[in-house]
């Protein structure tokens, strides 16, 4: 950025956290900046004088807290039973300034309206970006004639803030667009899977309801991939803790699920696959055996659910080309000897483990 000659400029700064506003104003300003309350108790103003490129500036530094805005459908969509939940993928969106950050962009407002130039400071990704044509849209609604700057930075230390404001450059908005375009997919993915999924299943589950719809609510997103990482860890040590406390009723035991828990889950799906099992106790109803895995299984046969025989005697079994693997009805795979502790000499049923 190479500014003209002419007297101070104003500059309204604009950092994505307050902690992040604090240390830039402080690196800047020596540490002599003044400091007054926004509209937002959380989101001072830092305010001091400075030079770039030679030429007088009055700074103001104040944040935001992430993002500004939320995606969302118009009104006429997000009722429940609006639209068939197909119609989601098609219907309009907007973004809109949330609630609690009315106070916020009050403050962008009133302080942008005296400004000239307008320095974003928020991080330097693809999400930083986007929340940078955030502050862009509420400032140039108050200020359509902001000389608008992005600053590009790595760390919050004296060399890297002076180098940054001294080599100003522009925002990008294809960076922004990207965050736009996967901020829409993950609505309308997750919408209209989650009514249809709700709709659709909610009389086939047993659901504590306590007169709030909400919690019939089988909720889909891209998120919950990451989520199912972490379920079967929990119930793992779990049900570890379960087997040591000897009550199976959930209550923490003597330490040895936390250490189970510390295991790969590769390694575990690895045990699970030679049928490494510790042994196995019928639940509270009588009607399954759980294994030491925290598995559910019928006390039936596996392969095929007829309750007058186990795997081993099961006529729908088959094995696969390797010979290795009994192959059931339904196409899944089981190992050729007992699931419960893992012996090839017997299966489940004859299993003196089984208690």
């Amino acid at each position: 950025m190479q500014p003209g000659g002419g007297g101070a400029i104003r500059v309204l700064n604009v950092a994505e956290k307050p902690s992040v506003a604090k240390a830039v104003a402080e690196i800047l300003s020596h540490r002599s900046m003044q400091s007054r309350a926004g509209r937002s108790q959380y989101n001072r103003i830092f305010e001091f004088n400075y030079a770039i490129n030679g030429r007088s500036c009055h700074m103001l530094v104040t944040s935001v807290t992430g993002h500004l805005m939320e995606l969302e459908f118009d009104d006429r969509f997000r009722r429940w039973h609006s639209c068939d939940p197909a119609e989601l993928f098609h219907a309009p969106v907007r973004k809109s300034v949330l609630q609690d950050k009315q106070p916020i962009k009050q403050t962008l407002e009133e302080e942008d309206r005296r400004c000239e130039w307008l320095v974003l400071w928020l991080d330097c990704d693809r999400e930083g970006e986007n929340i940078s044509y955030e502050v862009i849209e509420v400032c140039t609604g108050a200020n359509r004639h902001l000389n608008i700057w992005r600053a590009h930075f790595s760390a919050l230390i004296d060399r890297e803030i002076h180098e940054s404001v001294q080599h100003l450059g522009r925002p990008n908005k294809l960076f922004a667009d990207a965050v736009d375009a996967r901020q829409e997919i993950d609505l309308r993915i997750g919408a209209s899977f989650t009514r249809f999924q709700t709709t659709l299943l909610k009389d086939a589950f047993v659901i504590d309801v306590t007169g709030d719809d909400r919690n019939l609510v089988l909720s889909y997103g891209p998120c919950q991939i990451d989520l199912s990482f972490i379920s079967p860890e929990f119930l793992w040590t779990r049900w570890e803790d379960e087997l040591d406390n000897g009550t199976g009723r959930g209550r923490r035991g003597r330490g040895s699920g936390r250490q189970a828990s510390s295991a790969s889950a590769g390694q575990r799906g690895g045990a699970q696959a030679r049928g490494r099992r510790r042994g196995r106790g019928r639940n509270a109803d009588g009607e399954m055996f759980v294994s030491a895995t925290g598995d559910t299984v019928y006390g039936c046969c596996f392969t095929c659910g007829d309750p007058s025989h186990f795997a081993n005697a099961c006529p729908n079994r088959r094995c696969n080309a390797e010979g290795g693997m009994f192959v059931s009805a339904t196409g899944d795979t089981v190992s050729a000897c007992c699931f419960t502790c893992g012996d090839p000499s017997h299966f489940a049923n004859a299993c003196p483990n089984r208690r």
